[in-house]
């Protein structure tokens, strides 16, 4: 699961998907994961539809979540990377998604 979330500014936002796609790619071509076992939730969908499954709101996050745990066994590795800012408010640490 590759997470991008808020950028903030166009120059965040094209870094962040520009990490994530190369991640993404790495994973399907070079390290031969299926292309629905990788799963990116973005900022924005439009800026590559043929990779982006949705936007990476909180709510389509905790239902990939559970998605995933429904489909993954006890011996399957999952992979989650979160890519963009975060805040520390509160003594609490966020991550910050649209």
């Amino acid at each position: 699961v590759i997470v991008v979330g808020l950028g903030g500014t166009t120059e965040f936002r094209e870094s962040f998907h520009s990490e994530a796609a190369q991640i993404y790619t790495a994973l399907v071509e070079d390290h031969g994961i299926p292309e629905e076992d990788v799963i990116y939730l973005g900022e924005r969908v439009d800026v590559s539809p043929d990779m982006i499954s949705d936007r990476s709101t909180r709510a389509n996050l905790l239902q990939v979540l559970g998605d995933v745990s429904q489909r993954s066994g006890p011996t399957d590795r999952v992979l989650i990377i979160l890519i963009g800012h975060g805040t520390d408010e509160s003594g609490t640490a966020q991550f910050n998604v649209p």
